[in-house]
Protein backbone atom coordinates (compact mmCIF):
# COMPACT_ATOMS: atom_id res chain seq x y z
CA UNK A 1 0.00 0.00 0.00
CA UNK A 2 3.09 2.61 0.50
CA UNK A 3 4.66 1.52 -2.84
CA UNK A 4 1.07 2.48 -4.19
CA UNK A 5 1.18 6.13 -2.28
CA UNK A 6 4.55 6.61 -3.22
CA UNK A 7 3.98 6.03 -6.68
CA UNK A 8 1.16 8.03 -6.57
CA UNK A 9 2.09 10.55 -5.06
CA UNK A 10 5.42 11.10 -7.55
CA UNK A 11 2.80 10.63 -10.61
CA UNK A 12 0.77 13.48 -9.52
CA UNK A 13 3.56 15.43 -8.81
CA UNK A 14 4.89 14.84 -12.36
CA UNK A 15 1.75 16.34 -13.57
CA UNK A 16 2.01 19.26 -11.92
CA UNK A 17 5.48 20.34 -12.70
CA UNK A 18 4.40 19.13 -16.16
CA UNK A 19 1.30 21.73 -16.36
CA UNK A 20 3.91 24.61 -14.16
CA UNK A 21 6.40 23.85 -17.29
CA UNK A 22 3.15 24.60 -19.99
CA UNK A 23 1.71 27.32 -18.11
CA UNK A 24 5.67 29.21 -18.46
CA UNK A 25 5.80 28.15 -21.74
CA UNK A 26 2.03 29.04 -22.76
CA UNK A 27 2.59 32.34 -21.40
CA UNK A 28 6.04 33.02 -23.37
CA UNK A 29 3.94 32.15 -26.70
CA UNK A 30 1.33 34.69 -25.64
CA UNK A 31 3.58 37.12 -25.07
CA UNK A 32 5.32 36.71 -28.32
CA UNK A 33 2.76 36.33 -30.67
CA UNK A 34 1.20 39.17 -28.57
CA UNK A 35 4.28 41.53 -29.49
CA UNK A 36 5.42 40.11 -32.92
CA UNK A 37 1.98 39.91 -34.57
CA UNK A 38 -0.32 42.03 -32.50
CA UNK A 39 -2.63 38.75 -31.58
CA UNK A 40 -2.76 37.46 -28.22
CA UNK A 41 -3.50 33.65 -27.72
CA UNK A 42 -7.26 32.77 -27.27
CA UNK A 43 -7.89 32.09 -23.69
CA UNK A 44 -4.20 32.94 -22.46
CA UNK A 45 -5.16 34.84 -19.76
CA UNK A 46 -8.03 32.70 -18.26
CA UNK A 47 -6.19 29.43 -18.93
CA UNK A 48 -3.24 30.19 -16.31
CA UNK A 49 -6.01 31.05 -13.84
CA UNK A 50 -7.72 27.56 -13.79
CA UNK A 51 -4.62 25.70 -14.06
CA UNK A 52 -2.68 27.15 -11.24
CA UNK A 53 -5.09 26.02 -8.47
CA UNK A 54 -4.91 21.93 -9.96
CA UNK A 55 -1.06 22.56 -9.71
CA UNK A 56 -0.86 23.31 -6.33
CA UNK A 57 -3.65 20.67 -4.90
CA UNK A 58 -1.63 17.99 -7.13
CA UNK A 59 1.49 19.06 -5.45
CA UNK A 60 0.03 18.78 -2.04
CA UNK A 61 0.24 14.88 -1.51
CA UNK A 62 4.22 15.23 -2.10
CA UNK A 63 4.14 18.32 0.31
CA UNK A 64 1.76 16.16 3.18
CA UNK A 65 4.35 13.06 2.46
CA UNK A 66 7.67 15.10 3.48
CA UNK A 67 5.91 16.77 6.16
CA UNK A 68 6.44 20.22 5.09
CA UNK A 69 4.44 23.47 4.23
CA UNK A 70 3.58 25.17 0.97
CA UNK A 71 5.80 28.30 1.60
CA UNK A 72 7.61 30.93 -0.68
CA UNK A 73 11.10 31.61 1.35
CA UNK A 74 13.81 31.19 -0.94
CA UNK A 75 15.14 34.95 -0.46
CA UNK A 76 14.60 35.28 3.75
CA UNK A 77 15.84 31.65 3.94
CA UNK A 78 19.74 32.92 4.09
CA UNK A 79 19.03 35.81 5.53
CA UNK A 80 20.11 36.87 9.26
CA UNK A 81 17.56 36.54 12.10
CA UNK A 82 17.10 40.65 12.33
CA UNK A 83 16.29 40.85 8.61
CA UNK A 84 13.68 37.88 9.22
CA UNK A 85 12.18 39.47 12.08
CA UNK A 86 11.89 43.15 10.11
CA UNK A 87 10.16 41.14 7.26
CA UNK A 88 8.16 39.22 9.08
CA UNK A 89 6.98 42.48 11.11
CA UNK A 90 6.12 43.93 7.67
CA UNK A 91 4.28 40.97 5.80
CA UNK A 92 2.13 41.34 9.04
CA UNK A 93 1.78 45.22 9.10
CA UNK A 94 1.06 44.84 5.04
CA UNK A 95 -1.80 42.14 5.59
CA UNK A 96 -3.19 44.09 8.41
CA UNK A 97 -3.40 47.14 6.34
CA UNK A 98 -4.74 44.98 3.16
CA UNK A 99 -7.32 43.35 5.53
CA UNK A 100 -8.44 46.90 6.67
CA UNK A 101 -9.14 48.47 3.48
CA UNK A 102 -10.59 45.10 2.15
CA UNK A 103 -13.48 45.81 5.40
CA UNK A 104 -13.30 49.22 4.84
CA UNK A 105 -14.51 49.00 0.61
CA UNK A 106 -17.09 45.71 1.79
CA UNK A 107 -18.66 47.78 3.70
CA UNK A 108 -19.73 50.60 1.50
CA UNK A 109 -23.22 51.01 0.48
CA UNK A 110 -24.33 51.04 -3.22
Amino acid sequence: MHTILTYSTKFLLAVACGLALFVALFGTVDAVSTFAFNRPIPLARELPEELLPLIIFLALPQVVQDDRNISVDFLVEGAPIKVKKLLEAAALLIAFLHGCASGASCNQKY
